[in-house]
């Protein structure tokens, strides 16, 4: 079975002067998607130059996410899942507060706070209507729009930059998500969402030691443990990540050479209950070489 989705957009953005070093910006973008309808997207932000070194952003977005093809037409004939009759696109409405500090030096101190409201979340769950029945006596899954998830969370970030694209960034996130359907944000009876650290702190260097022609680029990750579906956590993870790139000053040419996961960390990130009861995670690679060669004419 073939699917065909037509999509088309349009936006506009206008910007605004204010008193008191203030400054407006607004925006609308228009969607369509033959297969979820007419999505209007508006944005907004304000910002405060209130001193030289300094400056605010008060941010403000709706956004959305149409189903795949997969998700609209996978089925296995009944056997274990059918396809939707429809899906809704899964909505996300954002606020962000984010304040700048430039410190001297090239030292910029960067702090914000947000909470992102997730409605129709897109995920597998029992089958209801569905234009294939369901042939198996225990019953099939089918993608659903059944998700509400609320993330109030925090970041923090010191970073020097250097000149010709020289940076070196140390920074702290704090999320933390909760099904709203299940229960409130905090307190008692607050559900947390699988696979979701709630921590994560990296450290990244990025040095032109040959202009454009070898960069360097190494970063340092940490994640906190993520829940599982048992009930249980997953193992932390630390990795380091090493790149070396490239492109000719004069010609196409570009190149890029890197090792991912450098410490050989052994991790894996949980799975939902798609999968069987015995696999509770999916195991990531361990150490990798990879290398990149590209040409642009």
């Amino acid at each position: 079975q073939q699917s065909r989705i037509g999509s088309g957009s349009l936006y506009a953005l206008g910007e605004l002067a204010l008193p008191f070093r203030l400054q407006a910006v607004a925006g609308l973008r228009l969607d369509y998607f033959s297969n979820g309808g007419l999505s209007a997207s508006p944005s907004a932000a304000l910002v405060w130059r209130a001193y030289s070194q300094g400056i605010t952003k008060l941010l403000f977005g709706r956004a959305f996410r149409a189903a795949s093809v997969y998700e609209l037409s996978y089925h296995d004939g009944g056997v274990s899942q059918v396809p939707p009759l429809e899906l809704s696109p899964e909505t996300i409405y954002t606020w962000q507060l984010e304040h700048t500090h430039a410190l001297g030096g090239r030292f910029y101190l960067t702090g914000s706070v947000y909470f992102n409201d997730v409605h129709g979340l897109i995920g597998l769950g029992a089958a209801g209507a569905s234009p294939i029945a369901c042939t198996a006596t225990e019953g099939c899954v089918q993608y659903r729009n059944a998700g509400h998830v609320g993330t109030l969370g925090a970041e923090l970030e010191l970073r020097r930059s250097f000149g010709h694209g020289g940076s070196l960034s140390l920074a702290y996130a704090f999320q933390r998500s909760r099904d709203l359907e299940a229960g409130p944000l905090f307190g008692e009876g607050a559900t947390r969402i699988l696979n979701s650290p709630e921590h994560l702190i990296y450290a990244r260097a990025v040095r032109p030691i040959v202009r454009e022609l070898l960069i360097l680029g190494a970063e340092l990750i940490y994640g906190s443990p993520r829940l599982r579906r048992d009930g249980q956590e997953s193992e932390h993870m630390l990795l380091g990540n090493v790149t070396l790139s490239g492109r000719s000053l004069r010609g196409g040419l570009s190149y890029s050479l890197g090792v991912r996961n450098l410490f050989d960390w052994r991790y894996g990130v949980p799975v939902g209950a798609e999968y069987a009861s015995t696999q509770l995670e999916i195991p990531q690679l361990g150490r990798t070489f990879l290398g990149t060669l590209g040409a642009s004419f």
